[in-house]
């Protein structure tokens, strides 16, 4: 049985394709917008779109013949750029209106790999999962188009799936009353998040479970602290309750509200 070629996009904390085992040096994408056919595609769908899709997501207010000669020069240099020993339109080949990337080839992601490691984090109560799908998360969705409208919903929905997982994994160490596990989590939390007021909160109760009463008010300062810098706002209500049980005392760990609503 012969074995495909490989091809593996990276896409998370940065863009970096490997063919054939051979990795794209930085430089050979000096056309940003070869690179970004690529990356469009490595997010799509069975790695494949329209014309037209690409068009509307890269050149969506230029004229039609003039985005459609834009297309013909980003797939020209996107060719030459991942050709590994097979012809120019073996890796990025068009069939009618129809762009595929690489369909010989065995294609990894770092995209899908994350993905489909959060969907079993989420099937298992096992934290080990969950702590296997994080460490898949190297950073942000391409970071280097961060103002490009075509990335910026799935950029935002996988940075959300890691924050959830985040949250998941101190839930899951806090039911096994491993706090220093679960309080680790949420500092990976509110670090990745600053302004993220309810993992602050979840922290706040966990240091305050845990008898270190003095970890939950300086955490509460730094919340305001952060409120006030980044949004010019303040604590909600139900926060500012909750320090004030801390610290009179009044919050008992077996009749708290729960952490995790």
């Amino acid at each position: 049985m012969e074995v495909q070629p490989a091809l593996e996009v990276r896409l998370l904390g940065g863009f970096q394709v490997i063919v054939a085992g051979q990795s794209v040096p930085e430089h050979a994408w000096r056309r940003k917008r070869a690179a970004a056919v690529v990356k469009l595609l490595a997010l799509a769908p069975a790695h494949r779109l329209h014309r037209d899709e690409i068009i509307e997501s890269l050149w969506p207010d230029l004229d039609p013949d003039a985005a459609a000669n834009n297309l013909r020069v980003a797939l020209h240099h996107a060719r030459r750029i991942l050709t590994a020993g097979d012809s120019a339109e073996a890796i990025l080949p068009r069939v009618g209106d129809i762009i595929l990337l690489a369909p010989g080839y065995a294609i990894r992601s770092d995209v899908a790999h994350f993905e489909t490691a959060v969907r079993q984090a989420w099937q298992s109560p096992e934290p080990a999962f969950t702590r296997a799908a994080l460490d898949l998360y190297a950073g942000d969705l391409l970071p280097d188009d961060r103002y490009e409208d075509w990335v910026e919903g799935r950029r935002t929905a996988l940075r959300t799936s890691f924050l959830a997982l985040l949250r998941r994994l101190a839930q899951l160490h806090e039911q096994r009353g491993e706090f220093d596990a679960a309080i680790a989590a949420l500092q990976q939390a509110v670090a990745s998040e600053p302004v993220d007021e309810d993992a602050h909160v979840a922290l706040i109760r966990l240091f305050a479970r845990a008898g270190e009463t003095h970890r939950a008010l300086n955490q509460f300062d730094r919340l305001t602290a952060i409120l006030a810098s980044e949004l010019a706002a303040e604590p909600q209500a139900a926060t500012t309750d909750l320090i004030a049980a801390i610290r009179e005392g009044r919050f008992q760990s077996e009749v708290a509200a729960p952490i995790w609503h």
